[in-house]
């Protein structure tokens, strides 16, 4: 009932009946929302680490942990723009240490859910149809190569990349920091954040300098 209450205030109660829905975490980001709530005014990063519950270094959550407190504080960072720097730094804190694989995982729920609580831009989206699949211009070892040769370049890529919990593609312009085996992580313009992008989801790609 708090977190219902302090989304009426800060913004919509859409966001915990689609988050319920889709995760079944009412608890953790409720507990996680009424504490952040209670900090807010004071604007501290070190009280909002404490008080949505982030571990300590030494102390590093279990990746489920992790993905509720991330979800929790990119709707606090949405929902509270006041604060959106602290909530994402707090956001990207927890998943430095996740492996690329987690990151995506985490990536895609967000994407799931962001699509859900806000109309996409005309110029940023394309709704797919229901049963269709989309066809990739690019293969994976072309994506790999292109992100590579950007790294090298100091390059930025421009990527019309899918996200299937969202049946959406989106247009991302992406400025690369670490290339993996499956995908690559780096800054996106489009979500004002770092973001994983798998390889396998990139249907086309162009590299420009800037």
């Amino acid at each position: 009932m708090r977190l219902r209450q302090v989304m009426l205030v800060e913004g919509r109660a859409e966001a915990l009946t689609v988050l319920e829905q889709q995760r079944g975490m009412q608890g953790g980001v409720q507990a996680g929302w009424t504490a952040t709530h209670r900090v807010i005014p004071a604007g501290a990063a070190a009280q909002v680490a404490r008080a949505v519950g982030l571990p300590s270094p030494r102390q590093p959550a279990p990746p489920r942990e992790v993905e509720t407190l991330v979800l929790a504080l990119r709707i606090a960072a949405q929902q509270v723009p006041r604060y959106a720097t602290v909530f994402q730094e707090q956001a990207q804190q927890l998943l430095a240490d996740l492996s690329f694989a987690q990151r995506c995982v985490i990536d895609e729920q967000w994407e799931g859910l962001h699509s859900s609580l806000t109309p996409p831009l005309a110029t940023d989206a394309e709704p797919l149809a229901v049963g269709h699949e989309p066809q990739a211009a690019i293969t994976v070892e072309q994506a790999r190569q292109a992100v590579r040769e950007a790294i090298r370049s100091g390059q930025t890529l421009t990527v019309r990349y899918y996200t299937p919990s969202a049946h959406r593609i989106t247009t991302r312009t992406i400025r690369p920091l670490e290339l993996t085996s499956t995908g690559v992580r780096g800054w996106c313009e489009l979500r004002q954040e770092e973001r994983a992008f798998r390889f396998d989801r990139i249907l086309a790609i162009a590299a420009h300098m800037g």
